[in-house]
C-alpha cells in the first residue's frame, strides 16, 4: 500500500516537474528524459493498485506504444529511428485494434449512426486526407511516407 502512494506521488511528481519544464525552462532538454518514464511507472502503479489484471493484448498495446514514443524521442537525428517507431505506431494500432474488436461487438454499440455521427466521420476522412496529401508534398522518403500512411 505504501510503494504504491509513493510510485503515485513520484508519478505526479514527474508530471508536475514535466509541466514546469516545458512553460519556465524552454529548450531544456530534461524533458527528453522525463518523458519516458510516464508509463512504466503508471503501469506499476496500476499493477500494484489493482494487480495483474490486463489482457495479454494490452500489455502489447502499451510495449509498442512505449517503444513508439521512445524512439520518437531520438529520432531527430536519425531517420531509421524514425522509420522504427512509426512501425511500433502500426504496431500499436494493430495492438488497439485487437484490443477494441470484443468491446465493440457488444450490445451496447449495436446503434445505428445518426446524423451528427456520420457529419464527424466525414470531417475526420476530409483531415485525414488532407494530412496525407501534405505529407506527400513535404517528405519524398517513400519508406516513411508508406509507414505514416499505415498509421
Amino acid at each position: 500500500m505504501k510503494l504504491e502512494k509513493n510510485i503515485l506521488a513520484l508519478l505526479l511528481l514527474l508530471v508536475a516537474f514535466y509541466f514546469y519544464s516545458i512553460f519556465f525552462l524552454p529548450g531544456a532538454k530534461i524533458v527528453f528524459y522525463i518523458k519516458p518514464l510516464f508509463i512504466p511507472l503508471f503501469l506499476l502503479y496500476t499493477i500494484l493498485k489493482n494487480g495483474f489484471v490486463f489482457p495479454k493484448s494490452y500489455l502489447f498495446f502499451v510495449l509498442f506504444f512505449y517503444c513508439g514514443e521512445l524512439l520518437m524521442l531520438y529520432s531527430d537525428h536519425s531517420n531509421l529511428l524514425l522509420q522504427l517507431a512509426l512501425v511500433f505506431y502500426a504496431l500499436f494500432y494493430f495492438a488497439l485494434i485487437n484490443l477494441s474488436v470484443p468491446l465493440l461487438s457488444g450490445a451496447h454499440f449495436k446503434k445505428i449512426i445518426n446524423g451528427l455521427t456520420a457529419v464527424v466521420i466525414l470531417l475526420n476522412a476530409f483531415f485525414l486526407f488532407l494530412i496525407v496529401y501534405i505529407m506527400f508534398e513535404t517528405t519524398t522518403d517513400t519508406i516513411t511516407n508508406f509507414i505514416a500512411i499505415l498509421n
